[in-house]
């Protein structure tokens, strides 16, 4: 009964979440129920006779320096936000629970209600009863958190929680937190503070860095000028600069390169700072022509590899990728959420589609091996490690057991990132498909042309389960395809797909013979075309795999997504001759034991001339038929197995016409085992498997060397 209160509770506020109006509104009816059942007239009681504890300082005042101040707007959800702290006072009065809670306000006075609204936050502090009682969190008491963890609850409204005392401040009335900096500043000159930042740069601590550089900055600033100090507030600059240049922090990062080159124009490190920077910030040309400038030898490795970096990103802004270089640097990242590369949108539009409502259409030619979309997750079912989950939470989930990382990481984009979740309204949801929406407009989230929205938690379960996809990671995938020698098909492991959602990539649609093919890098979606797709054309995707049977695949579209695929692949298919469709569906038969193999293999080789006669004499092959392609898939394994290379050949010539690369392995594979790899079959395999990889994949020659 508890859990089933707990869920409805949460799904009344799932939309309404982060809204301080709520979150002040359920504290003070919490409160209510506290007064009303006399506990805090009883823990008033209970401490009266005791003296008020006194708060001890448990951090090292010169630790302080680490931390630079956070707004409450800036909290991100089930984030720690570490190397910041928050200063607040006590706006309502405490009650305790199973620790103190309350609701508290930034310090700075404002006229405006409903900006004073926004400052306000739920506290809540736990293991410190033996510590504190409720006499130190009264109205007006003013206190600091150091690196704040801003918690979603149980009833989906979040807060600030506090577990360890050391990462609590109390301050006396009249003091701040700036006033217990100031103090261990006093005592330290710029030149300590610049070797203090660089000890918390040299521990990986680019964020406590920045603080204290900045402190040294402000310093050597108000210090009177000598060539001395100069020298040591242009090192400041460029070591600050340096940090913001860790943490992605592009545009604070070249102002300060271009402050320490005014104090100093001939220092090398900067002008090299500087020109990385602007290479991040959509200035790559000038980049590559400052950097080229300061290496005119070649010689230095630290502006070669930035050379490098920086042609990277501008050919990714025109849609060339070096897939083997991302993989490398995805592989040291964090989470696969964390930013790597730069997303890409081709010559692509959204439309109208006869009996589909909304696609993707090209806006112009695409050739074969083209990318047609780079796009960055919006959520994923990665159980990511800077986010925090605990049992209770997912209460709110339990009709969609299975998708619950990928519901919980949706719920906290749509509120940790409230303009870019904008576009949440045009995915479809059953019911919105011809709901028109500008392909510009989602991308650009700080547009003012799309509404404030807020979605309830059904809308939100189903608009995850309409659009969610999955995807292979590009190095699980091309691994597991070489190593499909140890073992067999059905022992293959395929476990690890990314389950996400992809915005853009929402709109295309299913076709069984689809235009495209996909794969991710982090979670990083790629889409690729996989062969000439005309100016009008719609852009389509599998939504299922390519070797079900015709059945599995029509239960599959009405159950998971609701339609019934109209593709020209399944009304071809539609017209064949029922005693046909029985030899194309021999493939598909399962559990059979080894006389039942022999009569499968016995029948297939009568069935198959049959059907390779009725789809020739009908011109069905350049159509894509699944069952028709696993049938040929199956008398290609037979033909290897009874060593006859003639008809081998002439099926992998049909065959290919349609096979992908994983096709092409598996084929490439038989070929060998068959006719060793000395024979024309295979070389003439290898070869169309080459071909077809260097084209999907941008020529990366390093890549096939490692997976081809």
């Amino acid at each position: 009964m508890r859990f089933q209160k707990l869920r409805e509770k949460m799904i009344k506020n799932f939309s309404s979440a982060n809204n301080p109006k709520i979150i002040l509104e359920h504290f003070m009816e919490n409160l209510a129920m506290y007064q009303m059942s006399g506990q805090e007239q009883m823990e008033r009681y209970r401490v009266q006779d005791k003296p008020v504890p006194v708060f001890k300082l448990l951090t090292n005042a010169k630790d302080l320096l680490r931390y630079s101040p956070i707004r409450v707007k800036d909290l991100k959800i089930e984030q720690t936000h570490f190397s910041k702290y928050i200063e607040l006072k006590i706006k309502v009065s405490t009650f305790k629970g199973q620790g103190f809670h309350f609701i508290a306000q930034e310090l700075e006075e404002v006229k405006d209600e409903d900006e004073e609204i926004n400052q306000i936050v739920s506290c809540s502090i736990y293991n410190m009863e033996n510590t504190y009682d409720v006499r130190n969190f009264q109205e007006g008491q003013k206190f600091v958190v150091l690196d704040p963890y801003f918690r979603f609850g149980n009833d989906c409204s979040p807060f600030v929680k506090i577990e360890d005392k050391s990462k609590l401040i109390l301050l006396q009335k009249n003091k701040s937190l700036k006033e217990l900096i100031k103090g261990a500043i006093q005592e330290m000159t710029p030149l300590d503070l610049k070797d203090y930042g660089n000890k918390a740069f040299q521990q990986s601590d680019p964020q406590s860095a920045v603080s204290i550089y900045s402190h040294g900055i402000t310093k050597a600033r108000n210090a009177l000028e000598s060539q001395s100090n100069n020298q040591i507030l242009v090192a400041l600059y460029g070591n600050r600069a340096q940090c913001y240049q860790n943490l992605k922090q592009f545009e604070l990062s070249l102002k300060d390169c271009e402050d320490a080159l005014q104090l100093d124009p001939t220092n090398l490190k900067n002008q090299f700072r500087k020109a990385k920077a602007l290479g991040f910030l959509d200035q790559e040309e000038e980049s590559l022509k400052q950097l080229s400038e300061l290496d005119e030898n070649q010689s230095n490795q630290d502006i070669q590899e930035a050379i490098q970096e920086i042609k990277q990103r501008l050919n990714q802004k025109s849609g060339i990728y070096n897939y083997s270089n991302l993989i490398k640097t995805q592989a040291i990242l964090k989470n696969k959420s964390d930013d790597f590369v730069r997303e890409y949108i081709g010559p692509i539009q959204i439309g109208m589609i006869n009996n589909k409502n909304r696609g993707v259409i090209a806006k112009s030619q695409i050739k074969k091996g083209q990318v047609i979309l780079v796009e960055k997750a919006f959520s994923t079912n990665e159980q990511r490690q800077d986010l925090k989950f605990e049992l209770e939470q997912t209460y709110v989930y339990l009709d969609h057991p299975g998708n619950i990382p990928l519901l919980r990481n949706t719920q906290i984009s749509m509120l940790s990132a409230v303009k870019s979740s904008q576009w949440v309204k045009y995915l479809y949801n059953g019911s919105n498909g011809d709901l028109q929406v500008d392909l510009n407009l989602i991308k650009q989230v700080d547009t003012d042309c799309i509404e404030d929205y807020k979605i309830s938690y059904d809308e939100m379960t189903q608009m995850v389960k309409l659009n969610q996809a999955e995807c292979w990671p590009l190095n699980k995938y091309l691994a597991d395809l070489k190593n499909m020698k140890k073992k067999s098909y059905k022992e293959r492991d395929f476990d690890g797909k990314l389950s996400a959602i992809w915005p853009v990539f929402s709109f295309m649609n299913h076709d069984c013979y689809n235009n495209t093919q996909r794969f991710s890098i982090g979670d990083v979606l790629f889409v690729v075309a996989n062969r000439d797709i005309s100016e009008g054309e719609e852009i389509t995707v599998q939504y299922v795999a390519r070797n079900l049977s015709q059945a599995e695949r029509v239960d599959l579209f009405q159950n998971a997504w609701k339609f019934t695929c109209q593709c020209d692949q399944c009304l071809k298919y539609q017209n064949i001759p029922q005693s046909l469709k029985e030899i194309m569906k021999i493939p598909h038969n399962k559990s059979l034991n080894d006389q039942q193999k022999n009569q499968k293999s016995s029948d297939m080789l009568v069935g198959y001339p049959f059907v390779l006669q009725y789809v020739i004499e009908n011109d069905l092959n350049k159509h894509f038929l699944a069952e028709f392609h696993a049938m040929q898939q199956e008398m290609l394994a037979i033909y290897g197995l009874r060593k006859d290379v003639e008809s081998f050949s002439k099926t992998w010539n049909y065959f290919k016409i349609h096979a992908d690369i994983e096709d092409m392995c598996i084929i490439k594979m038989v070929s060998e085992k068959a006719f060793g790899k000395d024979s024309k079959i295979y070389q003439e395999i290898s070869q169309s498997q080459k071909e077809l990889f260097m084209t999907i994949f941008n020529n990366d020659k390093e890549l096939y060397e490692n997976y081809g």
